[in-house]
């Protein structure tokens, strides 16, 4: 998944309350990478998802949280060469727009 692309955004969300406001984030993620990253909702298992128009990965194991330290709502991005770009937690807009300027000005 990581392979052989852009830079890789990974919404994570310990529940469905914290998966609010991901479209628009992975709009304004997208908008300010000049449309060069892939988005994903990173979720647990039994979490749903509803209507989100993201492609979902399941934390099956809990992989993903223990390895990223993910809890709660949070924003990451993986550059080309596989490490972690920026990190923002809580996912909020202001704080992922601020680090997607560092990353793509």
């Amino acid at each position: 998944m990581l392979r052989e692309r852009d830079h890789v955004l990974l919404l994570h969300a310990d529940s469905a309350d914290g998966t609010k406001g991901f479209e628009q984030l992975a709009d304004t993620a997208r908008g300010l990478a000049h449309d060069q990253l892939t988005c994903y909702c990173v979720l647990p298992v039994g979490v749903d998802a509803g209507p989100l128009p993201l492609p979902v990965l399941r934390d099956g194991r809990g992989e993903f949280r223990e390895r990223y330290g993910a809890g709660g709502s949070g924003a990451f991005l993986v550059r080309p060469d596989g490490y972690l770009g920026a990190r923002v937690s809580p996912a909020d807009p202001g704080s992922l727009s601020a680090a997607l300027t560092r990353v793509f000005a």
